[in-house]
């Protein structure tokens, strides 16, 4: 058994007249269903709260993965208009294919970035 709270007075008049009326249950009974119907509802908040608060945090993370990916997206075609340029540049200096200039140097890129401590 739990141990005993005091309840305002007006409260527990107005519990002695609900049950009155109900004319079924007893004082006690009606205060265990109150104070679970409470607990139950609180706990109902939480979780409602809680789960409020995962889906603010998933949409947040979904628009910075989204924005990331746009700003991937435009870094890639930077890159892109960088790289076209320069084998557009060094093939005509060379007299070569742009894609000859690609084949002999992404192999040493790729070595490069692969570990970027070695030395060309």
């Amino acid at each position: 058994m739990g141990s005993m709270q005091r309840i305002d007075d007006h409260l527990h008049e107005r519990m002695k007249q609900l049950v009155k009326m109900k004319n079924g249950r007893s004082l006690t009974e009606e205060y265990r269903q109150a104070i679970e119907h409470w607990i139950a509802k609180e706990t109902q908040n939480i979780l409602l709260a809680d789960s409020q608060i995962l889906n603010r945090m998933e949409d947040r993370i979904t628009k910075a993965e989204e924005r990331l990916a746009r700003m991937n997206g435009r870094t890639g075609m930077d890159v892109s208009i960088v790289l076209t340029g320069i084998l557009n540049l060094l093939a005509k200096q060379y007299g070569v294919s742009e894609r000859q200039v690609y084949e002999e140097l992404r192999p040493v890129a790729a070595a490069h970035f692969s570990n970027s401590k070695k030395e060309f």
